[in-house]
């Protein structure tokens, strides 16, 4: 049997700024590899590789790197190479966002702003346009979410046949470990979570914020890189004595493992997530979650999280508050369990595979 090659790529500061698209991508990788399924997936390295030595060529996260990925595309689809795209996007203004009218008239304008950018004598000033014509060339794109599904469909125009949903993932080592490795190393008892980089699009300003105007019965743990310095600073400014930062821990440490396992609330109030991998992970572990309701979080967590609305910082605190006081989560943990482990992305994604190349 013929093994089907395909190149996983992604922006040039991938490894330097890791995050959840980048687990996504190495974690389907390894999984689809360890299935023996045909398919072999390689990190695609430009001082090395052609992309005509591909089968496929799948982009991951081309927001990032835009008008890079409409050359690659082009390249592609001239090399007959199959285009796969993972576009993990997200548009605040876009649809189905909220529900009262001064959101609906900033939607109604959004929609209306993207039909005129869409008419040729003003593509140049369309922020998407290279990511248009990118997508355009694609023969599939995978959305984590029928959100992001919907989103793609409206400012792209693609069709709905262009659009095959894979969910994102978790690994199943976070289900267990000893909760109380990461607590007896901080000498913590109760406590908040949050792991992830330090910038604006998390929030992390606010959760501290929220936090102050609680019962602070749990501390709050800020586990993450500071990614944007500025920001990094003035959230330590704003946080009092019951917030702990500390440096990123490895992704697959057990003290990583032992946080989520120990932690009562896991708190992502980020201005979107698609899902929001490490919410998943935290889940998984029994975590509550009050998580932001924006970027499709409600298909993953169902009503059992709490949404928030990331601009509110009364909505976040009444919400951290109210987890706090709940039992832990163990009906979360078997619903990610069951629907969104990497096993089942694999899958989801072989299948993807498989209908562009038949």
């Amino acid at each position: 049997m013929t093994t089907i090659k395909v190149y996983y790529i992604t922006h040039l500061l991938a490894n330097t700024l890791c995050g959840g698209a980048e687990t996504q991508i190495y974690a389907t990788m390894n999984k689809i590899n360890s299935l023996n399924a045909g398919y072999k997936i390689y990190l695609f390295d430009p001082w090395s590789d052609k992309i005509g030595d591909s089968d496929i060529v799948h982009l991951f996260n081309s927001r990032a790197f835009p008008i890079e990925s409409l050359k690659i595309a082009t390249l592609a689809k001239e090399r007959g190479v199959k285009l796969v795209f993972s576009p993990i996007f997200y548009h605040a203004e876009g649809i189905n966002i909220g529900a009262n009218r001064k959101t609906k008239l900033v939607e109604k304008l959004s929609g209306n702003m993207r039909k005129l950018l869409l008419l040729r004598p003003f593509t140049a000033l369309d922020p998407y346009n290279n990511l248009g014509q990118a997508f355009a060339k694609a023969d599939l794109l995978l959305p984590n979410t029928e959100t992001e599904k919907k989103q793609l469909e409206y400012f792209f125009r693609l069709s709905k046949e262009k659009c095959f949903k894979v969910p994102n993932g978790v690994d199943p080592i976070y289900a267990n470990g000893n909760p109380d490795l990461f607590r007896q190393k901080h000498g913590l008892d109760q406590y908040i979570l949050f792991v992830g980089r330090l910038e604006p699009q998390k929030n992390v300003h606010r959760l501290i914020q929220a936090y102050k105007l609680g019962d602070n019965s749990c501390k709050l743990v800020i586990v993450g890189s500071e990614a944007n310095k500025e920001y990094a600073s003035k959230c330590r400014k704003e946080a009092n004595d019951g917030v702990l930062f500390l440096p990123p821990i490895s992704h697959d440490s057990d003290l990583l493992k032992s946080a989520y396992l120990g932690a009562k609330v896991f708190a992502l109030p980020s201005f979107y997530e698609t899902p929001g991998l490490a919410a998943l992970e935290a889940g998984l572990a029994g975590a509550n979650i009050v998580i932001t309701r924006n970027g499709g979080t409600v298909e993953y967590f169902d009503r059992y999280a709490s949404y928030v609305n990331p601009l509110n910082v009364v909505d976040i605190a009444e919400a951290l508050t109210a987890e706090c006081n709940k039992p832990r989560n163990l009906a979360l943990r078997d619903r990610i369990a069951s629907n969104y482990t990497w096993d089942n992305v694999a899958k989801q994604t072989l299948k993807a595979y498989d209908y562009i190349l038949r």
